[in-house]
């Protein structure tokens, strides 16, 4: 990943965090940024070890929730659409 895109997407991240969004999914990160299957996910491990930033992944909803290691701020956990699946 080029130094420009991975600062964009950063930069991305750190929106959605400030404002209480979801992490982006991959899809829409690679809709965003381009790149093939499993682009995203690359990327996010490149942010995380260069200590940008940390992931946690969720189960129930499956998702996951960015947090920025500058502010501690994070994106906003998922929720079920399904209220017999979320616990």
């Amino acid at each position: 990943m080029i130094a420009g895109a991975e600062e964009k997407l950063l930069a991305w991240l750190i929106h959605c965090a400030n404002a209480g969004e979801y992490c982006p999914t991959n899809e829409a990160i690679r809709r965003r940024f381009g790149g093939g299957e499993g682009t995203a996910t690359r990327w996010l491990q490149a942010l995380e070890q260069r200590g940008k930033i940390r992931l946690a992944r969720t189960q129930r909803p499956r998702g996951r929730i960015v947090t920025i290691v500058e502010t501690g701020k994070s994106t906003a956990a998922p929720v079920s659409l399904n209220p017999r699946r979320a616990a």
